[in-house]
């Protein structure tokens, strides 16, 4: 599992989403861990923010949450 750290108290106004990064060992890589799947109590789904430009066609879908970053980061 990655772990991910929110980035504000206060959920998003438009959409009420909480905006979040991952969180960084002190070796500046993400934390992982794995866990039991009877510790886990609700999944996520992790929306990439576009912004306002068009999305390059090349782009794979692997990819986007880390090509993609909030003004807000």
């Amino acid at each position: 599992m990655e772990w991910f750290e929110r980035i504000t108290d206060t959920s998003e106004e438009e959409t009420g989403m909480w905006l979040v990064q991952p969180e960084l060992t002190l070796h500046n890589t993400r934390h992982a861990s794995v866990i039991h799947l009877d510790t886990v109590l609700r999944g996520a789904h992790l929306l990439p923010y576009f912004g306002d430009e068009f999305v390059p066609i090349e782009l794979h879908y692997s990819t986007t949450l880390d090509n993609f970053h909030s003004k807000a980061i």
